[in-house]
């Protein structure tokens, strides 16, 4: 069912020689500065290719291969096509059923579940996230306390 030189191959190719290529890259003479924009750089790289794993699991779903294979479930199509364990091919069906957006029997976009998250949409940490809405909810409290002290001085 799949083909040498597929589209798909053609498209990773790129990826498989940036990843060779890193993997190449001496790394003892970059500054720590160096060392820390890579640390970044490649992180930012695998939350995207992250999202593009949910797109495509998404699809594989809305195609029915995991029928098509002979596998019972999308988690077992991963552990058998991928050779993944159970756990981390569960994880993976998991994360993907709350940030993809899969598709209505008429064929209509459904929302995602976690909106916010869907596709690494803004390519931000976890950790990130978390300190911006932890910045958001001080400037909501810091509002609502200046509001107070304005009420109890009129009063």
């Amino acid at each position: 069912m799949s083909s040498s030189g597929g589209i798909g191959e053609r498209a990773a190719g790129p990826l498989h020689t940036a990843v060779g290529d890193l993997l190449q890259l001496a790394l003892t003479p970059l500054t720590d500065d160096d060392v820390v924009t890579l640390m970044r750089e490649v992180e930012r790289c695998a939350r995207r290719v992250t999202a593009l794993q949910h797109r495509l699991l998404v699809e594989a779903d809305e195609r029915s291969l995991p029928a098509r294979f002979g596998a019972k479930s999308l988690k077992k199509f991963l552990i058998e096509t991928l050779r993944l364990a159970g756990p981390d091919a569960g994880a993976r069906v998991h994360q993907a059923s709350w940030v993809g957006t899969f598709h209505d029997m008429a064929g209509e976009t459904t929302d995602p579940h976690l909106p916010a998250d869907a596709a690494s949409r803004d390519h931000r940490s976890p950790a990130q996230r978390n300190h911006d809405a932890l910045e958001a909810q001080a400037r909501l409290v810091g509002a609502e306390a200046r509001f107070v002290s304005v009420v109890l001085s009129k009063l």
